[in-house]
């Protein structure tokens, strides 16, 4: 549980970051790259262009990071006080989705609810859970991020 915390924390400080970073670079109007950290005829070059690159940057940067913060970062505030108060939500059932090899364990995986029979999509960092297999996941309710509490292969 401790390092699903930490990947969560972490995960939203560093997007809450950026996005201060560019609004900080936006509202201040400084470039978001300094034409100190160009090098050569790169250099040259940028500083005639500054206003356009600089603008572009901001352009494509700002609504990526307002995107990030608004799908990452805001759920997980709102799961705060049920961290607080260690209020997961639960659901077992049969996994619906296929396992695949990844580098990064972080999958989003469908479980057929045995409660309730609808389908419900987590995002847990497991990777050996695949279609078929019974699977136990405590989880943050806006967020959607969870543990695996108890997983069984399927038969055969």
């Amino acid at each position: 549980m401790i390092v699903f915390y930490a990947r969560s924390i972490l995960k939203c400080v560093v997007l809450t970051g950026i996005l201060v970073w560019i609004i900080y670079k936006i509202v201040s109007g400084r470039p978001v790259l300094s034409p100190s950290s160009a090098r050569g005829s790169f250099k040259v070059w940028y500083e005639q262009h500054l206003r356009v690159v600089d603008m572009s940057l901001k352009v494509l940067i700002a609504p990526v990071a307002v995107f990030c913060f608004i799908y990452f970062v805001v759920p997980f505030s709102l799961d705060i006080p049920d961290i607080i108060n260690d209020n997961f939500q639960q659901v077992s059932g049969t996994v619906l989705t296929k396992a695949y090899s990844s580098r990064d364990s972080e999958r989003l995986i469908r479980i057929a609810d045995d409660k309730s029979g609808e389908e419900i999509s987590v995002s847990v960092f497991y990777d050996r859970a695949d279609k078929g297999d019974y699977i136990e996941v405590k989880y943050l309710k806006h967020s959607k991020s969870g543990v695996v509490v108890k997983h069984v292969k399927k038969k055969g």
